[in-house]
């Protein structure tokens, strides 16, 4: 950019604003909320005038500037639209109004999503660690290079184009997963019609290989996540930490359950990686018989609607979410066998599918990545070199 853009005082273009009412029972009252690092404002739970602690509410309009006076440094600003407009925060949540002649409640909008703002809050912020609140006049100490009015026009229309470019990509990612599982289980359904079943003892036995702790030693262990989200490895536990904790060898290949949290998912393929890892007596184990069946086969089928259901009736009892599954019980579960060819052929299918997520996942990524870039332009360059020698003067 090689025009200069006149550095403003926030103080300069725009004040504080209350527009204060006193709570009254039988009255609900909308509430705001500030999302951090400028991602926003949400309306909250209303709530009756007699349940709040404060004397005083304030009304929030479109187009305010809405602060979080804790989290400002953690980019907790906003410009209030219309899901907000007409709720109420405390005197938590400060709010400004703008002189729209000078700045477009757009461009501010866009400029709180900017770490440029959220550093300059940090600033301004006093207090101890984890309350560094910012007092409602020192937010007005904010200053912004402001580019005339047309500009932030022309800036606006982009990034609100390249939002809706993004959001529109996404949705497309989104719905070429769902209809990708959807294809999945509906293959997986109708190749497991009508085959016989098998209960789990017979092609895919529990297998315990347990080790015997040895002082001065360590012991990396591994977890399943729930919801089928595969493994994942914990710090290693030193030997004195062990107790008298039970732990067995995990092998590439075991088809492994967490037997607390088996019936929400915990079910998972132990890869190369985590080969020669540990768990403890709560995780089971299972080897399926290489002639008769697969672990990423079985674990597809655990994570169907019939096969959670089938972990769930096996898991009993506990407290909250804790529903131990007994390996007696897991050994009598019947599973779907059709041929071992059959089961390879969809184990290859699911391997595609996963290349395909992996593709998806990294075009999201990068998809999600072009915002932050623009905005490092629009509001970094030569303006920003002029900011910070001005700020540091």
């Amino acid at each position: 950019m090689s025009v200069k853009w006149p550095i403003t005082p926030l103080r300069d273009i725009a004040r504080q604003v209350r527009r204060s009412v006193r709570p009254r029972a039988g009255t609900l009252y909308g509430q705001v909320g500030v999302r951090l690092w400028g991602r926003g404002a949400y309306r909250r739970d209303p709530i009756d005038g007699v349940e709040t602690k404060y004397s005083v509410l304030y009304r929030i309009q479109k187009d305010d500037i809405v602060v979080n006076k804790i989290w400002a440094r953690n980019g907790s600003v906003t410009v209030a639209g219309t899901e907000i407009d007409g709720a109420y925060g405390s005197s938590e949540f400060p709010t400004y109004c703008m002189d729209t002649d000078i700045l477009l409640p757009g461009w501010f909008g866009w400029y709180t999503r900017h770490p440029e703002l959220w550093a300059q809050c940090d600033g301004l912020s006093r207090g101890t660690s984890g309350q560094n609140r910012l007092r409602p006049e020192q937010f007005l100490d904010v200053r912004l290079a402001i580019p005339p009015l047309e500009e932030q026009h022309r800036m606006v229309a982009t990034l609100d184009n390249v939002e809706r470019l993004i959001r529109e990509r996404q949705r497309a990612l989104e719905e070429a997963k769902r209809e990708t599982e959807a294809l999945l289980a509906n293959v997986f359904r109708n190749l497991i019609y009508g085959v016989p079943r098998r209960p789990m003892a017979e092609i895919a036995p529990v297998v315990r290989r347990p080790i015997v702790v040895e002082a001065n030693r360590s012991y990396r262990e591994l977890g399943v996540r729930s919801f089928g989200r595969g493994t994942f490895h914990k710090p290693a536990l030193d030997w004195a930490s062990v107790g008298s904790k039970r732990l067995f060898v995990i092998r590439t290949g075991d088809l492994l359950f967490n037997s607390v949290f088996a019936w929400e998912g915990a079910v998972a393929v132990a890869r190369p990686v985590d080969d020669g890892r540990v768990g403890s007596h709560r995780f089971l184990a299972c080897v399926p018989d290489p002639m008769e069946a697969s672990s990423d086969f079985l674990q597809y089928y655990f994570l169907t609607p019939d096969g959670l259901q089938q972990l769930g009736d096996a898991s009993r009892g506990g407290a909250g979410r804790n529903r131990p599954l007994a390996l007696s019980r897991l050994q009598a579960i019947e599973v779907p066998a059709p041929p071992m060819e059959r089961q390879c052929w969809f184990d290859s299918l699911r391997a595609g599918v996963r290349k395909i997520d992996v593709l998806r996942s990294t075009d999201s990524h990068d998809v999600n990545g072009l915002l932050p870039a623009m905005l490092y332009r629009v509001f970094k360059e030569d303006t920003a070199r002029q900011l910070f020698r001005r700020l540091s003067a």
